[in-house]
């Protein structure tokens, strides 16, 4: 007995794996706590250069 899959089934596939890919948070494929925490230090700096730039004088 042999199986026969219809060729527009396997678009569905994927279109199903691309959504599922794109609710995984961005550092999913990191695969060392060294990689997580410089990615974590990078967004921490990012937060105080944006708060840095802020002055009382832009309000």
């Amino acid at each position: 007995m042999r199986l026969v899959y219809p060729l527009s089934f396997s678009p569905i596939i994927l279109i199903g794996w691309k959504r599922i890919a794109t609710l995984q948070p961005k550092y999913w494929l990191a695969e060392t706590p060294q990689a997580l925490a410089l990615m974590r230090l990078g967004r921490q700096s990012a937060e105080r250069e944006r708060i840095s730039g802020i002055s009382c004088n832009d309000f």
